[in-house]
């Protein structure tokens, strides 16, 4: 079975619209939320991939043949990275990887308030090869910007729990770089995988009067794109963490809207970081946070790049990047390779 999406290939941020202190006070409500979000995972606002379907056996075995897919399809078109035993394990390798990920987004998130450079260490450390670019961007703004308010934060990891790979999946005709695809597109979903498609694709494909030859025809077409190999991981963390208002710089006194604006802030986070404002509210030390566990879920990819050489079977042969943080806990909405930054967020 299959069903497609359509996405538009450019999109404008139009979230925070208006201006002076309202506009303030939204950035603000967009960057803490952000915040709360990546550390302790428990923003509605954001990105969240579905659970993989283990309720049942069918379910289960679904997964399972799905992975093996994606797993076959390009260990046999990244020869190099076969050799290397990259696909043996692919699933323990993700699972055993997973806190060393999270680990180094803490200590990312961490250096910045705790160096008298941390702004730049920090920026140093979550941007590429480790994180997708647009991952990358998008923490360095939030701590660039909470920063710039003066607020301070602390987050402290003290156990990660056993990870639990939920899906692994190709997007195929998808890629950050190199054969990119211009203008709207959509995705089409089968047998666990993405396919990227052109609008002019995707009329070939569903008319009917072209029949099978016609659909045929895209498939070859999509195998000599690039394709990315996207694994959703999740894992449980017991962690202490909290983000400090900023300090009072103005007796000014707030407008109806801005003060509104303001209130659901401190409502929200409230809610989303319960345990260390529990903390605070009832008049417990705020360089103290309570102890919670937390879910956290992380998007690693891989890029495969189209090389000009040809495997035994006539498929064009890929070069595969290492793995990248490409998403967490949906900060980036999934940050999906073929739909632009600030649209729509990713099917799955």
């Amino acid at each position: 079975s299959s069903s497609s999406s359509s996405s538009s290939s450019s999109s404008g941020d139009n979230a925070g619209g208006g201006g002076g202190a309202r506009g303030a006070a939204r950035a603000k409500l967009r960057v803490a939320a952000m915040w709360h979000a990546a550390v302790n995972g428990q923003s509605s606002r954001f990105f969240r991939p579905p659970p993989r379907l283990e309720a049942s056996m069918l379910g289960s075995l679904m997964f399972w043949c799905w992975k093996q897919i994606a797993v076959r399809h390009v260990s046999g078109i990244a020869p190099e990275a076969r050799e290397e035993g990259r696909f043996d394990d692919l699933e323990k390798d993700l699972a055993e990887a997973a806190p060393q990920c999270l680990r180094f987004l803490a200590e990312g998130l961490q250096v910045a308030t705790s160096s008298p450079d941390g702004r730049r260490a920090s920026g140093k450390m979550l941007q590429p090869p480790f994180l997708e670019a647009n991952l990358g961007e998008q923490l360095g703004e939030m701590v660039g910007s909470l920063l710039d308010e003066g607020r301070t934060w602390q987050w402290e990891l003290l156990d990660v729990g056993q990870a639990v790979v939920e899906r692994v999946f190709l997007i195929i005709g998808g890629s950050r770089g190199g054969t990119v695809k211009r203008g709207p597109t959509d995705i089409l979903f089968a047998f666990g995988q993405q396919f990227v498609l052109t609008r002019d694709q995707t009329k070939q494909f569903m008319d009917k009067e072209a029949g099978l030859q016609g659909r045929m025809s895209v498939l070859q077409e999509l195998i000599l794109c690039d394709l990315v190999l996207v694994a959703d991981v999740r894992l449980k963390a017991r962690q202490r963490s909290h983000l400090l208002p900023a300090p009072a710089t103005s007796s000014v006194e707030p407008d109806a809207e801005t003060g509104k604006e303001e209130e659901t802030e401190a409502q929200e986070e409230k809610e989303e970081a319960p345990a260390s404002k529990r903390s605070e509210d009832a008049g417990g030390s705020a360089s103290e946070p309570q102890e919670a566990e937390v879910e956290h879920v992380l998007r690693l990819e891989m890029q495969l790049k189209q090389e000009r050489s040809y495997n035994d079977d006539g498929l064009p042969t890929v070069r595969a990047s290492s793995w990248q943080i490409a998403d967490w806990n949906g900060v980036c909405h999934g940050n999906h390779p073929a739909l632009p930054r600030n649209g729509p967020p990713a099917p799955w």
